[in-house]
C-alpha cells in the first residue's frame, strides 16, 4: 500500500488578512475564491461566496473538465446554513493510496484525490460548518460537517439539503420515478416528480455525468428534482428530516459527481463510491464468502435436498429458503415466529446435509420478524450454522429506516452472518466498511420481467451505485429476452451474491450445455472492462478472474450486429473462447443457444448478430496442448 499525504494549511482568517492587505478586492479574491483540482489537473472545482439577487451572501461552486464547463455556478448549503455565509479558513491535502478490497470488480483500487476542507461562519451564529471537497481524476465529491454543535436546537431537525447542480443547456437525464420503475430519458425540465439515484445525464457535448450518494449511513436518502422556474438545475430532496445529533456533531453523506467521455467509464469508475467509504470494520473476514445462490421454492424437505444436490453438481455455493419457511411472512410473532421453522421442513437435517456437501444455507426473514426478533434470531442462526440472511420488504429512504438497516448489518457481522437486502434499498459503498453486506436488490430485475431496453440502461445507472441482486432467470416463459441474453447478464451485472434460476426449478429440467457458463462463472473479479456500450442500446462487459475471462454482450429491443477485439488478453498467448450465442437455425430462437469453441489471441475479433432482446456470452480460458486438441482458430 502506498500513501502520500501533503497537507498545506491556508489560514484565511479575516482579521489577519485585513492587516496584510490594503485592498478589499484582493482580500475577496484570496478568501472567497478557492479552486480544488484533480491530481491530473483535468478537473477543476471552483468554490466562492457570491451575493444573490437579494444581496444575500451564499456559497457557490462550479466544475470544469478539461476546460469544458460541466456544472455552472450552483448553490450549496444544508439546513439553515444556506445564506449569510463567510469563509473562515481552508485546509488542503493530497492523498494517494492503493488498497485491496476483500472482493470487488477489481483486485486493487486506487484512491487518489486532492481535498479542501472549507470552514464557514454564519452571521449571528457562533458554530461552524465545514464543507469537504474532494477532486478525483474520475469526478468529485462534497459533504457537509458540523464538527461541534453548541446549540442543537438551532439545527434540528435538518429538513433540507440545498446542494444544487446547474448544467449547461441541452442536457438529458435518465429519470427513474421509483426504485423498481422503468427509466425515462428526459430534458432537465417538466419532470413528473422526483427521481431516484444514481442519476445519469448526457450533456449536449460528449460528456456523461452521474450524480449519487456515498457513505449514506445515518442520514435520509435524497431524490432529485427540477423546478419549473429553474430549468437545467437539479435539486436535492431529503426523504425525511434528520431528527437530532447523538454526539453533538453532524456529517452528511458524500454527494458525488462522476464525469466521463464515454458512458461505460461511469461504470468502470464506480470504485469512487467505495473510496468515499471507511475501510472494513470487520477484523476477521474469513467467513465472508461471495458466491452463487438458488432459492428453494417448494419449501419441502425433499425439495431442499434435491436443490442441495443440484447446487453441489453445478458449482453453486448457496441455497436460499425463501418466504414461508417459518410461516406467513407478514403475520405477527404470535402467528409467524422466525425462530421456529416449519416442522415438516426438518431444518436441522437440511443444514446438516448441506454442510456435508459444502453448501451454505441462507434464510429469508421479512421486515415484520426483523423488527420484532432481530436480537433473538441472530445468535440463534449463528448457532444453527446459517450462512446469511436475506432481509425482505425493508423500509428504505428515511433517517430511521436507513439507520436501522445499517445497525442491523453491523449486528449480523457480530454473529458471522452475511446479508442480502431486498427490496428498495440501494447501496452507497457501505459494503467496504461492512463487507458481510454482500448485495442488495433496489433494481428492476426479473421479479418484474423487464424488457431488454431496461437491461441495457441498468449498467449505466443503477449499477454505478454498486451490486444489485437482479434474480436471474433462465427457463421461465415470462422472460422478455433471449436465453443467451439471460446467460450474459451474469457477466454484465455485478453481484458478489448472484441469485440464479429465480423462478425456475433447475433440477426438474434437463440442462443444456450452455448452462456451463453459469456453472463456471465467478461472482467477484480481478479486473473489469466495459468494452463498448451506449445507454439503453447495447453493452459488452469483460471481467477477469485469475487467467479466465467472462464476457457478456446485450442488445436492447432492437436487433444489431456487434463486434469487439480481444485486446485485453495477454499478447502472444493462445486461449480457448467458448461462445454461447443465439442459434439462428433453430425454430424458436429465443429458446435456443448454440455453443462453439475456437482458439483466439489478443488479435482476434468476436463478431455476433443479436436478435431483438438478444445477447451473447463468452468464456475465455488459457489454451494448452491438452484442452485445445481439435479446436480450430476463430474465423
Amino acid at each position: 500500500m502506498k500513501k502520500e499525504t501533503n497537507q498545506v494549511l491556508l489560514k484565511l482568517v479575516l482579521s489577519t488578512l485585513l492587516g496584510c492587505f490594503t485592498s478589499l478586492g484582493c482580500l475577496a479574491q484570496t478568501i472567497e475564491n478557492i479552486v480544488v483540482k484533480s491530481p491530473d489537473e483535468g478537473l477543476k472545482v471552483a468554490i466562492f461566496i457570491k451575493k444573490d439577487a437579494a444581496g444575500v451572501s451564499k456559497l457557490y461552486y462550479s466544475v470544469a473538465s478539461r476546460a469544458e464547463q460541466v456544472i455552472l455556478p450552483s448553490e450549496l448549503g444544508i439546513g439553515i446554513w444556506n445564506n449569510d455565509l463567510q469563509i473562515k479558513s481552508a485546509l488542503s491535502s493530497h492523498v494517494n493510496n492503493t488498497w485491496k478490497p476483500l472482493y470487488a470488480e477489481r483486485n486493487n483500487i486506487k484512491d487518489e484525490y486532492n481535498q479542501t476542507i472549507i470552514t464557514l461562519n454564519k452571521v449571528g451564529i457562533s458554530d461552524e460548518l465545514q464543507v469537504i471537497f474532494r477532486a478525483y481524476n474520475e469526478g468529485f465529491a462534497l459533504r457537509y460537517k458540523f464538527p461541534k454543535i453548541n446549540q442543537a436546537e438551532r439545527y434540528f431537525p435538518v429538513t433540507s439539503d440545498n446542494t444544487q447542480f446547474t448544467f449547461p443547456e441541452g442536457a438529458t437525464a435518465w429519470f427513474e420515478p421509483a426504485v423498481e420503475s422503468p427509466y425515462m430519458c428526459l430534458p432537465l425540465k417538466n419532470w413528473p416528480g422526483q427521481s431516484e439515484g444514481p442519476l445519469t445525464l448526457k450533456l449536449k457535448s460528449t460528456l456523461y455525468v452521474a450524480l449519487g450518494e456515498a457513505a449514506q449511513i445515518n442520514f435520509p436518502i435524497i431524490k432529485y428534482s427540477v423546478k419549473a422556474e429553474n430549468p437545467n438545475t437539479i435539486f436535492c430532496n431529503l426523504q425525511s428530516a434528520v431528527p437530532d445529533s447523538k454526539n453533538g456533531s453532524l456529517i452528511s453523506p458524500w454527494r458525488y459527481v462522476l464525469i466521463a467521455e464515454k458512458p461505460g467509464k461511469l461504470l468502470e469508475n464506480n470504485f469512487l463510491v467505495q473510496n468515499l467509504n471507511a475501510p472494513s470494520q470487520i477484523k476477521d473476514t474469513k467467513w465472508i464468502k461471495p458466491g452463487k445462490m438458488i432459492r428453494e421454492v417448494s419449501l419441502s424437505y425433499q425439495g431442499c435436498k434435491k436443490l442441495i444436490d443440484y447446487a453441489y453438481e453445478h458449482h453453486v455455493q448457496y441455497i436460499l429458503l425463501d418466504a414461508g419457511w417459518y410461516g406467513a411472512e407478514f403475520r405477527s410473532k404470535e402467528l409467524s415466529d422466525a425462530t421456529k421453522p416449519k416442522p415438516e421442513l426438518n431444518l436441522p437435517d437440511i443444514l446438516a446435509y448441506a454442510k456435508e456437501k459444502h453448501i451454505g444455507i441462507w434464510l429469508y426473514v421479512n421486515r415484520v420478524a426483523l423488527d420484532a426478533q432481530l436480537d433473538d434470531i441472530l445468535p440463534l442462526y449463528e448457532k444453527w450454522g446459517v450462512a446469511g440472511i436475506k432481509f425482505g420488504f425493508v423500509r428504505a429512504g428515511t433517517f430511521q429506516a436507513i439507520s436501522w438497516l445499517h445497525d442491523a448489518v453491523q449486528k449480523c457481522a457480530q454473529h458471522h452472518l452475511m446479508v442480502d437486502i431486498h427490496d428498495e434499498y440501494r447501496p452507497s459503498g457501505y459494503t467496504r466498511t461492512y463487507p458481510n453486506q454482500l448485495t442488495q436488490e433496489g433494481v428492476r430485475g426479473n421479479e418484474q420481467m423487464p424488457d431488454a431496453n431496461n437491461n441495457t440502461i441498468l449498467p449505466f445507472t443503477r449499477f454505478i451505485a454498486g451490486p444489485a441482486d437482479y434474480t436471474l432467470c433462465y427457463y421461465d416463459k415470462r422472460i422478455k429476452t433471449s436465453r443467451a441474453h439471460q446467460l450474459a447478464l451474469a457477466a454484465v451485472y455485478y453481484s458478489p451474491l448472484q441469485t440464479l434460476y429465480w423462478y425456475d426449478k433447475p433440477y426438474e429440467i434437463k440442462a443444456g450445455l450452455e448452462l456451463e457458463f453459469w456453472d463456471k462463472i465467478p461472482t467477484v473479479w480481478d479486473d473489469t472492462h466495459v468494452v463498448q456500450g451506449e445507454i439503453g442500446q447495447y453493452i459488452t462487459v469483460a471481467r477477469r478472474s485469475g487467467n479466465a475471462w467472462f464476457i457478456g454482450s446485450l442488445t436492447n429491443n432492437d436487433a444489431r450486429e456487434l463486434q469487439y477485439a480481444l485486446t485485453f488478453l495477454e499478447a502472444g498467448k493462445k486461449y480457448i473462447a467458448t461462445i454461447y450465442s443465439e442459434d439462428d437455425k433453430a425454430t424458436a430462437i429465443k429458446q435456443a443457444v448454440k455453443v462453439d469453441r475456437f482458439i483466439v489471441t489478443s488479435l482476434s475479433m468476436i463478431k455476433m448478430n443479436l436478435t431483438a432482446g438478444g445477447g451473447c456470452a463468452v468464456m475465455i480460458e488459457p489454451a494448452d496442448q491438452h484442452n485445445s486438441k481439435g479446436i480450430v482458430n476463430l474465423p
